[in-house]
């Protein structure tokens, strides 16, 4: 293959995805779609479209036999992700950022597009050479791999970047958690708890001129009272702090179970048991039971990376550059499409000539290692900005986006040139 038709070959998955995008920004711009409407395709994408590509590409592309790779590509997910978080807060630590990109800068730092992209340019360049027939199925599930590691990251901690922003520094999150779990001030209990004994003592004292007149009974019974005042007096706040740190771990780890990450979860589970996989997907040539179910999962998960890439248009298309940071900008853009793949090809190498732990004959594996530390940051991220922010926008991130996505262009171009020059 020519120099000149490797990067028309490379271009063409990025102009596909330019020319959706297109759509989204141009339905914003002539206002057939606002901030709130972008908000609801976030939440479809999410909730609806999301799961079902998630369980589609993992159960039908992993096997058993594909354990090993599967450890490599978590290893190398999450060496990626822990780069991209370093960086991150580097640059949220050199750069000034506006309140709310103080946090999901750390976000668009960490986490690139592991979905829409892969997919795309996956899928249109792994049935050509130098690839294999059958290589980009296999590619699709490889890719499937670091879908769900991003999910799992995303859904399990790192969607609270963009919670932070809007909601708030975390003593205002646990304050409004533990008003929640107490239905009413904190201020308000503590206070009325320390009322109760200063109340009972003025009464004594008042009470005083009258004390020889009190019967034994009755002083037995006013001691006894008070025994049981101070006894709730001490016990309500040690209930009241269990109350609330159970309420913590549960608010901490019932993030783990949401849809996303149950859909993974569930999803890795039929894919490597062979007996639950057949009643999803053809395996001894036979119809399997639940076959309907899964290809009307499939058709619903096509859906995915088109809505994605039109929320992703929308959101890059509410532009305005007074609010935005350059320095963080520019350091975003550097970053993650010039040093991070970079590193990638390092990282690369050195699995495959140094530990030898990655099949230099195995091309697409070793194209989706390489490719996905060129992707520039996740359209999620976008769409996460517009499900946690109160009026649907996202300004600052999209016009941060905006020059990652046309610089990507050019970047992953190149790349992806490249990185099929060297597997080849």
């Amino acid at each position: 293959m020519s120099f000149t038709n490797l990067l028309w070959t490379s271009a063409q998955p990025i102009i596909k995805m330019l020319i959706i995008a297109a759509g989204g920004a141009t339905l914003f711009k002539t206002g057939a779609i606002n901030p709130a409407g972008l908000k609801v395709l976030s939440k479809v994408n999410i909730y609806l479209l999301a799961p079902p590509l998630l369980f589609v590409k993992i159960v039908a592309g992993i096997t058993v036999n594909d354990l090993p790779k599967l450890g490599i590509i978590v290893l190398v997910a999450l060496i990626y992700l822990l780069l991209g978080l370093l960086a991150g807060l580097l640059i949220r630590r050199c750069t000034r950022t506006t309140p709310t990109f103080n946090y999901a800068v750390i976000a668009c730092a960490t986490w690139g597009n592991w979905g829409d992209i892969p997919l795309a340019v996956i899928l249109s360049l792994g049935a050509l050479p130098p690839f294999s027939a059958g290589d980009d199925t296999k590619g699709v599930a490889y890719a499937s791999i670091f879908v769900a590691v991003f999910y799992f990251t995303l859904w399990g901690a790192g969607y609270k970047l963009f919670q932070m922003d809007y909601a708030g520094d975390d003593k205002k999150l646990d304050l409004e958690m533990e008003v929640d779990l107490e239905g009413g001030s904190v201020g308000t209990v503590g206070d009325k708890t320390d009322e109760m004994p200063e109340e009972g003592m003025g009464d004594a004292r008042e009470s005083a001129p009258a004390a020889a007149s009190v019967t034994a009974p009755s002083v037995r019974s006013t001691a006894m009272s008070t025994q049981r005042s101070s006894s709730k007096r001490n016990n309500t706040p040690t209930a009241r702090r269990i109350v609330h740190r159970l309420g913590r771990v549960y608010h901490t780890y019932s993030s783990l179970f949401n849809v996303p990450n149950v859909t993974l979860l569930l999803s890795l589970v039929i894919a490597l048991a062979p007996p639950l996989k057949s009643l999803f997907v053809r395996t001894d040539g036979g119809e399997p039971p639940l076959g309907f179910l899964f290809r009307t999962l499939d058709f619903l998960a096509g859906g995915t990376v088109p809505m994605s890439l039109v929320s992703l248009g929308g959101g890059l298309a509410q532009l305005s550059f007074r609010q935005t940071s350059l320095p963080s900008c520019l350091s975003l853009v550097t970053f993650k499409l010039l040093l991070q793949p970079v590193f990638g090809l390092g990282l690369s190498l050195l699995l495959t000539h140094t530990l030898q732990w990655v099949d230099m004959h195995d091309k697409i594996f070793r194209f989706v290692l390489l490719f996905m530390s060129c992707t520039p940051t996740a359209s999620t991220t976008i769409l996460l900005t517009q499900f946690y922010s109160p009026t649907g926008e996202s300004v600052e991130i999209g016009s941060t986006l905006f020059v990652m996505y046309v610089a990507s262009c050019v970047t992953m171009t190149g790349f992806i040139a490249l990185f099929i020059h060297l597997v080849g």
